[in-house]
């Protein structure tokens, strides 16, 4: 090797260095900026519930009474913040069985959304979407409301073994769980509008 290749070399590992170097600081002033923003909104949120009673309450009803709605979370967070993670990240964590959809001989009106006789006890998710509840609803036994990206709530009722977690992201045709007696319940629901299924279902 000559001298002017060992030069080429160590200017080269100058310049890597000098690139990493930039890119850390770029990082660390990215992620101060980012939780200096937290802490600010943290704190501001903590002034307005503490000014008046009124505060609180509203506070408490737009927060902790109403749906959550990850969808605009995420824009806001994407917007403000970047993304952090993928959204597919975690696709490889749910089983996607047919992709034949919900199999199903009658549809009927339901309280706020529709009582479905299956064909098959096997649900799966309509759509892709996060999973932000699993529990029992009133007349709709166990559930599970899958978010989708645009902000559909997809309750799906009176369901046994439930194969996914609260937050995981499933994918279309992932296997939810077992429907009691071939009976599904599902409500499809936006900002507390209650929506007809025919978009929805095949």
């Amino acid at each position: 090797m000559d001298n002017e290749e060992i030069i080429k070399k160590l200017r080269q590992n100058k310049s890597n260095k000098f690139n990493n170097k930039i890119m850390k600081s770029k990082y660390i002033s990215n992620l101060f900026t980012r939780t200096l923003l937290s802490v600010i909104v943290i704190l501001i949120s903590a002034i307005y519930v503490n000014m008046n009673d009124e505060n609180l309450k509203n506070y408490k009803e737009k927060l902790f009474e109403n749906s959550l709605s990850f969808t605009k979370i995420s824009k806001s967070y994407n917007k403000v913040f970047g993304k952090v993670l993928p959204l597919e990240l975690d696709k490889g964590t749910t089983k996607t069985v047919f992709n034949e959809g919900i199999s199903y001989n009658n549809i009927e009106k339901y309280e706020k959304g529709y009582k479905l006789d299956l064909t098959s006890n096997a649900v799966t998710a309509l759509y892709d979407g996060i999973v932000v509840f699993i529990g029992n609803k009133d007349n709709y036994e166990n559930t599970v409301i899958i978010q989708g990206s645009d902000g559909v709530d997809i309750w799906y009722g009176n369901i046994n073994d439930v194969g996914v977690n609260l937050y995981d992201y499933v994918s279309k045709d992932t296997m939810l769980g077992q429907a009691n007696d071939s009976k599904l319940y599902l409500v499809f629901n936006k900002e507390n509008d209650y929506l007809g299924y025919e978009n929805y279902l095949k």
